[in-house]
């Protein structure tokens, strides 16, 4: 049978079995009366969809696969357990500028925040250097290295001494505490906190 891909649909070029589009299934059931009309050969190992319905599956194709994206672009986005999702506050933010995709941190972050306000003296320079790193995202490199690579990516803080993470953790802690909200609700919100939100059993020592 022929193996999962998109059939040469696409526009305008044809698509391909991108990594972030791994999750997007169609099921497509084609009776031995249309053989001939989808070009399959004898060990159906191709196959062209007709041009009466390409546009049809080319539609149908195209929301599937943003269905997949968002899928994987959102994972581990919300909170687990949670009996309404809650949004995980992440450190960096994906949005278009000038109908270009571009990374962002996020000064909501309490970290990024919390080190804005407490640097106010060299607040143009904390800037400058928040724009630096946003303007040079390896987005190129990062593109290849997961399209090569047979391994996952490492878990934030993987390999790092412990009490590094702790550190972080009680800094990020101690500027929420700081804020005016009490202990026990900041570490509900560490919970939702991206990196930190991999730690639960670390928040539970803060």
């Amino acid at each position: 049978m022929v193996y999962g891909d998109w059939l040469r649909l696409g526009s305008p070029n044809a698509w391909t079995r991108d990594e972030q589009f791994k999750l997007a299934r169609i099921r497509l059931d084609i009776t031995n009366e249309t053989d001939s009309e989808w070009h399959l050969d004898v060990k159906k190992s191709t196959a062209r969809p007709p041009v009466a319905i390409r546009d049809r599956l080319t539609q149908l194709g195209g929301e599937v696969r943003r269905m997949a994206r968002e899928v994987f672009a959102h994972r581990g986005r919300y909170g687990p357990r949670a009996p309404v999702p809650q949004e995980i506050e992440r450190p960096w933010i994906s949005r278009l500028r000038n109908g270009h995709r571009v990374y962002s941190v996020n000064r909501a972050h309490p970290m990024v925040s919390g080190v804005i306000q407490r640097s106010a003296e060299v607040a143009g320079e904390v800037e400058a250097l928040l724009r630096v790193l946003e303007e040079t995202v390896p987005v190129q490199q990062i593109c290849l290295d997961t399209a090569e690579q047979t391994y996952d990516h490492a878990v934030p803080y993987d390999g790092v001494d412990y009490a590094v993470l702790r550190a972080d953790m009680r800094r990020v802690f101690e500027l929420l505490t700081k804020s005016g909200i009490n202990a026990q609700t900041a570490r509900e919100r560490m919970r939702l906190i991206e990196p930190f939100n991999r730690y639960p059993n670390l928040i539970k020592e803060l």
